[in-house]
């Protein structure tokens, strides 16, 4: 993101993204991405076992919330409030994923995958 999109998007202290259980397998939430180009903390709802599930496991980028209750997002959100430890750690594994998962070294995998089926 650049410009007036990334001042909004860092001036977030914490991301939710969303993704309906339905939906899993067929999309990626494209406000994922850009939360850890920021390096903001995620909450996530939506199932573990889809894309963003499973980055945000192997990042330790936030916290994935399979169950849609108003009560456990308003604890998550209030836990990285009160807990600075957390939202470092979070903040840290999304800067991490960053690293991993920007449009640079997307357009080389996708390049490395034409090229191996062209073959």
């Amino acid at each position: 993101p650049t410009g007036h999109y990334q001042t909004i998007l860092s001036s977030g202290d914490i991301h939710l993204v969303t993704l309906c259980p339905d939906y899993q397998g067929l999309l990626v939430p494209c406000n994922f991405y850009s939360s850890l180009v920021v390096g903001r903390p995620i909450v996530y709802l939506g199932p573990k076992e889809s894309e963003v599930g499973q980055v945000m496991e192997s990042y330790n980028c936030g916290v994935v919330l399979e169950k849609m209750d108003a009560q456990i997002l308003v604890n998550s959100i209030l836990d990285y409030r009160h807990n600075g430890e957390a939202w470092f750690t979070a903040q840290e594994g999304a800067v991490n994923a960053s690293q991993d998962f920007n449009p640079t070294s997307s357009l080389e995998q996708w390049e490395d995958l034409i090229f191996k089926i062209a073959k």
